[in-house]
């Protein structure tokens, strides 16, 4: 019997079982490394979001129409400028797609409730956006001699002279957006946003308004509000009252 050439097919056969189970193995290693880095990556990637959302805060956006503003509990701030203000604030914010903001910042008089106002003031105002931005917003606030400064960084900075110069930070009435560890606030796409508003309250004046008493303090207003309903804006800081269905989506549901 001749003996079996190289090229026979039971060799052929064996050949093909051995590439095959060595093709096997490796397929085997080349998973079990895939599936070891993509576990890595994903502990790394939890670890990053955690890492996020304990600097920035826990924000779910569910309604994607909707602007959004949490406080951060916890802000990273270099140590030179904590060692330069007094006191900070920073919060995180989503606007929507197609979402076009007027920034408003002054100091004068100002009301406890609601938006009037009465002094000097700043604004300034961005095109639609074209797709949606989750940003951080930062306040600080620096007791100088004569003056606190007010700085945002949107870009306005407000010197707020109160009627008391050496009035304590202490003593003022500051309401940012949100507080920290306060659940994230939401407001429609025509609502207008009290984003910082901080007063003297020993400083109250009884003044006549379109025909109402109403009382007012020294103070700083900052507002974010949408281009749209400025005019109304403009009304309320008039402090003129305006129908029922040119109201804010939140004063209705107050």
């Amino acid at each position: 019997m001749s003996e079996v050439s190289e090229c026979s097919p039971t060799r052929r056969r064996k050949t093909t079982s051995v590439l095959f189970a060595v093709l096997s193995s490796m397929a085997l290693i080349a998973g079990v490394v895939t599936a070891v880095m993509y576990s890595m990556e994903n502990r790394s990637l939890a670890a990053e979001i955690q890492e996020l959302e304990e600097e920035l805060g826990v924000m779910r956006v569910v309604d994607t129409d909707r602007v959004y503003f949490v406080a951060i509990d916890n802000p990273k701030v270099p140590n030179i400028i904590v060692e330069n203000v007094d006191r900070i604030w920073q919060f995180r914010y989503f606007l929507p797609a197609g979402y076009s903001v007027s920034h408003f910042a002054g100091d004068g008089r100002v009301t406890a409730e609601g938006l009037y106002f009465d002094g000097g003031s700043s604004s300034g105002w961005r095109s639609p956006l074209t797709e949606a931005i989750n940003k951080r917003l930062s306040i600080s606030l620096t007791k100088k001699e004569k003056h606190i400064e007010i700085y945002s960084s949107t870009g306005r900075v407000t010197r707020w002279r109160p009627s008391d110069s050496d009035v304590s930070l202490e003593g003022l009435v500051i309401e940012p957006v949100v507080l920290p560890k306060a659940p994230a606030r939401s407001f429609g796409p025509k609502e207008i946003i009290p984003i910082f508003k901080i007063y003297d309250p020993t400083s109250a004046k009884e003044k006549i308004v379109n025909g109402q008493k109403i009382t007012t303090y020294s103070g700083v207003l900052m507002v974010m509000c949408p281009r749209s309903v400025e005019p109304r804006f403009k009304l309320l800081r008039e402090g003129k009252q305006i129908m029922p269905d040119e109201r804010s989506e939140e004063a209705i549901r107050e």
